[in-house]
């Protein structure tokens, strides 16, 4: 989607640019995938990247994030439910305003079944298919809800009468406590990269 949209936009000047994106922006519902292509969109450019920036002007990266930003909090203050696209958008916010991020996914947690929602969209595969397997990195979790706050929402409320879903998700959060962080290229699953 950034693609298409920077290809197709980039046709423009970059004050139409802005002022179309910033239309989108308040009028879209899909939130997620909106946050996941303004935050590539308004990444700080690079010396030698290929493309040209989408935005040249720091103001206008600045205007745009920041409407991104009123979006996802309008957005998040109704009966929103998260699903497994809008986790890297949690990411997104809990860099631009971690505060607010950190206060929305707190109280949103507080019950088992939102609990169950949010670890779902954090799970990640390592490999591909057919044989990918899933599992949950801490650290992608860590801005947005601590060690010790997850693991005492898992301890209150997924800790009798577990569907298959919710004991693969509390193991593969234990797995991750006992795997300690993942570096780039390392395999969750290989026990020895680890060490």
């Amino acid at each position: 989607i950034s693609g298409i949209t920077y290809w197709y936009l980039h046709r423009l000047g970059e004050t139409e640019r802005l002022k179309k994106m910033l239309d989108a922006v308040t009028r879209t519902i899909g939130i997620g995938f909106a946050t996941r292509t303004i935050a590539t969109l308004t990444s700080d450019p690079h010396e030698g990247e290929r493309m040209a920036p989408f935005l040249t002007s720091e103001a206008d990266r600045a205007a745009l994030k920041a409407a991104c930003l009123n979006r996802i909090e309008e957005v998040t203050a109704q009966n929103f439910e998260v699903e497994p696209q809008d986790f890297r958008m949690l990411r997104v916010w809990a860099v631009w305003n971690a505060t607010t991020a950190r206060a929305w996914v707190s109280a949103y947690t507080d019950t088992r079944a939102r609990l169950v929602r949010f670890l779902k969209s954090a799970v990640q595969l390592s490999g591909e298919p057919p044989t990918a397997r899933p599992y949950i990195s801490l650290e992608v979790i860590e801005p947005m809800l601590s060690r010790e706050e997850l693991q005492s929402r898992i301890d209150k409320l997924l800790h009798d009468n577990l569907s298959e879903e919710e004991t693969e998700l509390v193991n593969m959060v234990h797995a991750a406590n006992k795997r300690g962080p993942l570096g780039p290229g390392i395999d969750p699953f290989d026990i020895d990269s680890h060490d």
